[in-house]
């Protein structure tokens, strides 16, 4: 939109208008055929092979900075289809978990610690959008209990994805979820969005969305719960909607990892 912005002052003052293409572009865009599906899948498939060679590198003492470099290099290096890394990756430890769009710094990873992973490959031209936790040593009760809380409604979520469904009933299905298991002052942002050849897409799925799913939609369902100080959750996967229901793109694995 600021691109528009600014090309349409600058012709304005040529006399030339600027029609925008957006309401026929976007609708389009939002529904993904075959090719471009397979394309997401095989982002989705070097993040798999990414995610497991940096996770190998933990150990205390590492600094989110080099995971962050070591998880970018592996993203790169896969994307034959690629080398453009989706968007900046986080790797968000301890108490900087907490920070939904945390970036990444020097601090020392400690054991007993959240990591955060939030990342992505492109190929050709296509992305993939996944986040997944784990804990650093042994994790404890109160961390088994957040994930096992962000998980259940991540698995809601998903259930009632359909053809037809209002994004904002999905939205509010994860956030009543994690409602109920005593979460509801730590959820800090909407279930997910589209994505395609960018990461961030039509149609949104959040509160006051208008969007309704359709057959060629790819979302991410990402619910994550923060607490300030002290770390947090969010798992995501990418969903695509077919005519007869859903397939899950995303295949790294997310049960609780202790490392």
């Amino acid at each position: 939109m600021a691109e528009a912005d600014k090309y349409e002052e600058r012709l304005g003052k040529q006399g030339v208008a600027l029609e925008r293409g957006a309401p026929i572009v976007t609708p389009l865009r939002q529904v993904k055929d075959a090719w471009e599906v397979e394309q997401i899948k095989q982002a989705h498939a070097v993040n798999v092979r990414a995610l497991s060679e940096t996770l190998a590198l933990l150990t205390p003492g590492v600094t989110e900075w080099e995971i962050a470099a070591e998880l970018e290099y592996r993203l790169r290096k896969y994307s034959t289809g690629s080398s453009r890394l989706a968007f900046q990756s986080i790797v968000a430890s301890g108490p900087n978990s907490a920070l939904p769009h945390a970036s990444v710094s020097q601090r020392q990873m400690q054991d007993g610690d959240f990591v955060k992973f939030d990342f992505g490959a492109t190929w050709n031209g296509y992305v993939s959008d996944c986040t997944r936790t784990v804990v650093l040593g042994k994790a404890s009760e109160r961390q088994r209990a957040m994930y096992q809380a962000v998980l259940d409604a991540q698995l809601a979520a998903i259930a009632a994805l359909a053809s037809g469904v209002p994004c904002s009933t999905v939205n509010n299905i994860a956030a009543e979820s994690m409602t109920k298991a005593g979460y509801g002052d730590h959820i800090a942002h909407g279930l997910g969005h589209g994505i395609g050849v960018q990461v961030h897409e039509d149609p949104r799925l959040g509160s006051q969305s208008k969007d309704v799913l359709a057959p060629g939609h790819v979302v991410t369902i990402e619910p994550g719960l923060y607490v300030p100080g002290w770390g947090g959750v969010r798992i995501e996967d990418n969903i695509l909607l077919t005519e007869d229901g859903i397939e899950n793109l995303t295949t790294v694995p997310k049960e609780l990892l202790e490392l």
